[in-house]
């Protein structure tokens, strides 16, 4: 029977390196507009901005990318759970209903 415990680990392990890559990108960003911070342009360059909204898009598609993944594991892994279960029900012995009294 399949056994999805690498999968499921290999897409934890997937998430987290991708929730850990987006939150070393925003505090980069962060830290970088602290040291240049201009009191007289205050607001950060478009392309910072757009690195930022691009992070966390990223991090979005592979966060959803690893749900998918970690569904279809759980639906397979159930479909022949069950299968498997259904199969051994059928194989068991059936006996004769007991006489009415």
């Amino acid at each position: 029977m399949y056994a999805p415990t690498e999968d499921l680990t290999r897409i934890a392990n997937n998430t987290r390196d991708a929730v850990a890559a987006a939150v070393n990108a925003w505090a980069e960003a962060a830290k970088r507009y602290a040291t240049e911070f201009d009191a007289q342009n205050p607001v950060p360059a478009v392309a910072e901005t757009q690195s930022a909204v691009d992070t966390a898009y990223d991090l979005a598609s592979k966060l959803l990318a690893e749900q998918h993944a970690l569904a279809t594991t759980v639906v397979t892994a159930t479909k022949q759970a069950t299968d498997a279960a259904a199969e051994r029900f059928r194989s068991l012995p059936t006996f004769p209903a007991p006489a009415a009294a």
